[in-house]
Formats: C-alpha cells, sequence, structure tokens
C-alpha cells in the first residue's frame, strides 16, 4: 500500500455479476466511492466534443426527446457489433478516464478517507490495473447473471450479446487480489467485503473518520 497515500481498490466484474452492490457495502463501511459508470454519463451528458462525434458515427437516433443521449439506443447500436463498439470506445473513454483518473487522484490525498473504491467494468480493458494498490474480481453463475439482466428488462438476445462482448472472468482474474464469486446471498456478500475492508482500508483518526462516508452505488 501507498503509505501516504489513501489505499485505492480497483473493483471490477462483467454486468449482472453484482460488484456494485459489493461496492455499496463497502461505501456503508466509509469508502469513497467512484462509479466509473457514472463518470461516463457525465462525459455523455456535458462533453459537447463527445456528443458531436457520436452524433457523426451513429446518428441523431442515439438522442431521446430531450436532447441527451438515449443510453440503450446507443448500446443497442453497439453490442454484438465489435467495429460499432470500437468506434464508441474511441471517442467515450479517452475523456472518461481522464476524469476518472482526476477524481481518483483527489480521493486519494484525502486524509480523512479510509478506502477508495472505483467500480469499474472495464479495468482490465483500459489497462489501468497499475492506478490501484489491489483488484478485486466479482464473477457470478452464468445463470444468475442472465436472470438479473432479464430483471432489468433485456431480452435473450439482447443478454447474450452484451455478455459475447466483454472479456471473459479468466482474463480479468489474472491480476485479482482478490476473487468473489457472487452467488446472490447477500448476507454472504456483506460479509465479503467486511473481509475485504479489514484486508485494505487504513485506520484514520475519528474526527477524520466521521467526515468521511461513502457514496451510494446502483447494482450492476
Amino acid at each position: 500500500m501507498r503509505s501516504a497515500m489513501t489505499p485505492t481498490l480497483g473493483l471490477t466484474g462483467g454486468t449482472g455479476t453484482g460488484k456494485s452492490t459489493l461496492a455499496k457495502f463497502l461505501g456503508r463501511r466509509g469508502a469513497r466511492l467512484i462509479d466509473a459508470d457514472k463518470v461516463g454519463h457525465v462525459v455523455l451528458d456535458t462533453n459537447t466534443k463527445v456528443r458531436s462525434a457520436l452524433e457523426d458515427a451513429f446518428g441523431t437516433s442515439i438522442f431521446g426527446e430531450n436532447g441527451t443521449i438515449d443510453r440503450k439506443k446507443l448500446g443497442d447500436l453497439v453490442f454484438g457489433d465489435a467495429a460499432a463498439l470500437a468506434r464508441l470506445n474511441a471517442i467515450v473513454h479517452p475523456p472518461l478516464l481522464e476524469q476518472l483518473r482526476e477524481e481518483l487522484n483527489r480521493a486519494r490525498l484525502d486524509a480523512a478517507l479510509p478506502l477508495v473504491v472505483v467500480d469499474a467494468a472495464l479495468i482490465a480493458e483500459w489497462g489501468i490495473m497499475d492506478w490501484f494498490d489491489a483488484l478485486v474480481v466479482v464473477t457470478a453463475p452464468r445463470c444468475i447473471v442472465e436472470a438479473r439482466l432479464a430483471a432489468k428488462g433485456l431480452g435473450p438476445e439482447a443478454i447474450a450479446r452484451r455478455i459475447s462482448s466483454q472479456l471473459p472472468d479468466e482474463e480479468r482474474i489474472k491480476n485479482a487480489a482478490m476473487v468473489v464469486q457472487n452467488d446472490g446471498d447477500l448476507v454472504r456478500l456483506e460479509e465479503v467485503a467486511g473481509q475485504i475492508w479489514d484486508l485494505f482500508a487504513r485506520p484514520v483518526p475519528p474526527v477524520q473518520a466521521s467526515a468521511s462516508g461513502g457514496t451510494d452505488a446502483t447494482q450492476n
């Protein structure tokens, strides 16, 4: 661990594995959570260069009635189409990573924080494993992943496209300090959060600790 900085944890896993639920449990313990999806949403909503480039690449159909980018429409266009997904990533990922790194660097300098957790599905794909003191990978049985995605309204074909577009778990876990197999037992998952906390969080003075605290995260 970097003794002069807040410990930083990269939390990753495929869609539907429940990694953001694990992040939420860590946030309740006092971790600062940085959600890469939320950072990406900000980039899509506010970066005019990104919006213009996406319109040029994918057309005006990706915009909703309120003028914002409809992420579901955009996802339907790129998942299952490797070339389209590569175009999307080339446009969005550079400014996303720039903002993500800025947030991470600010957080790791906060002496009041016991732990910083970056919740991001694409840590391995982005090649940013060395940004973190440790990497935790969350996996789940495919049947559970499919059920979670179906509960979000995705059909079988869309689910298959999303899963096939992701990096296999075997690739993610190559650099993992810990692999969490999440079968949907929330009590067990919260216990795992406690184990992660004990391993990676640092103690902070009580006055500082009271000023910290995590932010919420939605389940992926």
